[in-house]
């Protein structure tokens, strides 16, 4: 692929050079502009988004260490192409994590932080109405890695957050299911519904079914 071939825009939230394409090379992957069977240099990455190949290299460098990239040596860096056997693996791995999350989390939550996650799934409903998939995938994001932080376990919390962007690439792969959306929004809040009861079985059986059926349409959409 050419240089003058690559869509990718760059940011503007005021963070470092790093960061930000870290940020706008990852919508770029979700937004399906950039495509697993093509090279990439960290020259033409840098260039289309007019900045210098340093941060560009460092933030591809850091997307293959959490693996949404593969670093070909000397070559470039390939968008990794998820295959059966990854999604099914990265599920499993997400419900003895997030289940075990929600295990922890019920007996402690605050009042404060049942406001706050009903508030993540009423500003999330709002994004079913738009047509851009990262809003989606970010507001899934922050309701699963909010559940991670009111759990209290700082260990829990990071190996969260290590395989986020992979669960991320993975769920814009269920979008493209048609109504996952809202699917999913209606998985998200039984789960919440349990959580305000206060119920454990009720939370790890909701929390087992999101992430399920999330690892069913993945996988009907590889």
């Amino acid at each position: 692929m050419s240089d003058r071939t690559l869509q990718i825009e760059l940011g503007q939230e005021p963070v470092s050079l790093k960061e930000l394409a870290v940020q706008s090379i990852k919508k770029a992957i979700f937004d399906r502009k950039l495509k697993p069977e093509n090279l990439y240099s960290d020259v033409a990455i840098a260039k289309t988004l007019g900045v210098s190949k340093t941060p560009v290299r460092e933030a591809l460098i850091d997307l293959a260490s959490r693996g949404l990239l593969v670093h070909e040596p000397r070559r470039g860096f390939r968008i990794r192409r998820l295959t059966e056997e990854d999604v099914c693996s990265l599920y499993d791995y997400r419900e003895v994590l997030e289940v075990g999350v929600v295990s922890r989390l019920v007996p402690k939550i605050t009042l404060e932080g049942i406001e706050e996650l009903e508030q993540i799934l009423l500003e999330r409903r709002k994004t079913n109405t738009g047509t851009e998939q990262m809003r989606s995938i970010m507001a899934d994001r922050l309701f699963h890695l909010r559940l991670a932080e009111f759990c209290g376990n700082s260990f829990l919390l990071k190996a969260i957050q290590q395989v986020r962007d992979l669960c991320d690439v993975a769920g814009g792969l269920s979008l493209r299911t048609v109504g996952r959306k809202d699917e999913a929004q209606r998985e998200h809040e039984a789960l919440f519904e349990m959580i305000k009861r206060r119920s454990i079985k009720g939370a790890r059986e909701a929390m087992e079914e999101h992430l399920r059926s999330t690892c069913r349409r993945v996988l009907q959409n590889l």
